[in-house]
């Protein structure tokens, strides 16, 4: 009896530990959100009242990536110089990461595919920066206090500072509510919506295995029992609705490994997951899983990223991943009825549906 109550002593010990970890936990994320909210509100007035000429732009060579992770990028730093009132210089795409299903494995293909994704995402440069003399200053990853020098050296030098940057998240995420409007400066963003009502769900895969990448702290991977629990929620407050169910991922049915291109041998070298120039990836039978709870949703695997993109953002549901291909489409789904994992990174719009894992 005493080992007992020893034992849930111990116990209660260590639960009390946790709660108070956590309750720290939160208190650290809550207290350096405020301190970057205070930053960003400086920053607007300091650019406010000191009208320097400054400029952003992508720094498209840095860090190569997928399709998601670069239009995201993209998108921010557009949005983030509309909010801050700075001019904005339009840099396009040079090169994306490939995986084992996408449609562009040669260089001729991926000319193409770089071509049309350009298109659909241009941006207008703000009118005559083209032709200002310009100062231009690296930022991989835009900084408050980097913002803060580069709007005082404008200032002394009386000249239009560039700022091109990689990762503008350091700023940009102060503030998601500014990406609600990116839409409308895509001009040749495809807005085809399909006929019924549609649910899009979205699984980012990877190798598989819940492998977490070098460098990170969590997996980009996320169980297929949160898709089937949330999907099978969604449906059964549709009260028998006609619905069309799309999944997209870039899961291939079976194992499979993929010879990696030569010019991308060193960009993957590093991943987990590759060996040798090798891309292990194990495979993903959804078709088996979702029959057993009567569920017969459309599933592609891989394909065109745009027309995967463009079926997302025109969705009357989405379900996101944690993952910026999802993001993205999250982004330019005018109708909000977007569902985002709760352990992802990057910060929800006003609106969408917040979900826990658990």
């Amino acid at each position: 009896m005493e080992v007992f109550c020893l034992v849930n002593k111990v116990a209660g010990s260590i639960r009390s530990c946790f709660i108070e970890l956590d309750f720290l936990k939160i208190w650290v994320r809550t207290w350096r959100r405020l301190l970057g909210n205070c930053k960003y509100i400086l920053v607007r007035y300091l650019i406010k009242f000191l009208s320097p000429k400054l400029a952003l732009t992508y720094q498209n060579e840095f860090k190569q990536d997928g399709v998601g992770a670069q239009l995201q990028r993209v998108l921010a730093i557009r949005s983030l110089a509309d909010n801050l009132k700075l001019s904005y210089l339009h840099t396009p795409i040079s090169s994306i990461a490939i995986h084992p299903l996408d449609p562009y494995q040669t260089e001729v293909e991926m000319k193409h595919f770089l071509a049309r994704l350009n298109r659909e995402f241009y941006m207008r440069t703000t009118p005559g920066l083209e032709t200002v003399e310009k100062i231009t200053v690296e930022m991989i990853a835009l900084t408050f206090s980097g913002l803060a020098r580069a709007v005082l050296l404008s200032v002394l030098k009386r000249k239009m500072i560039l700022i091109s940057c990689t990762e503008p998240y350091g700023v940009s995420e102060f503030d998601p509510r500014m990406l609600r409007e990116i839409a409308s400066e895509l001009p040749y963003l495809s807005r085809i919506k399909k006929d019924g009502f549609n649910i899009a769900l979205h699984i980012r895969w990877g190798v598989g295995g819940m492998t977490v990448q070098k460098g990170e702290k969590t997996s980009r991977q996320m169980e297929i029992g949160y898709y089937f629990f949330l999907l099978k929620s969604i449906l059964s407050n549709l009260d028998n609705l006609p619905v069309n169910v799309t999944i997209f991922t870039d899961a291939p049915i079976e194992d499979l490994e993929f010879a990696l291109p030569q010019t991308q041998i060193e960009l993957w070298q590093n991943s987990v997951g590759v060996e040798n120039g090798i891309m292990s990836v194990t495979g993903l039978n959804l078709e088996g899983q979702l029959s057993k709870l009567g569920i017969k949703p459309r599933i592609v695997r891989g394909g065109d990223p745009l027309s995967a993109i463009r079926d997302m953002a025109n969705s009357d549901i989405l379900i996101m991943s944690r993952s910026s291909f999802s993001y993205v489409a999250g982004i330019l789904n005018e109708g909000r009825n977007v569902y985002c994992p709760s352990s992802f990174w990057h910060k929800p719009l006003p609106g969408w549906k917040i979900v826990e894992e658990s």
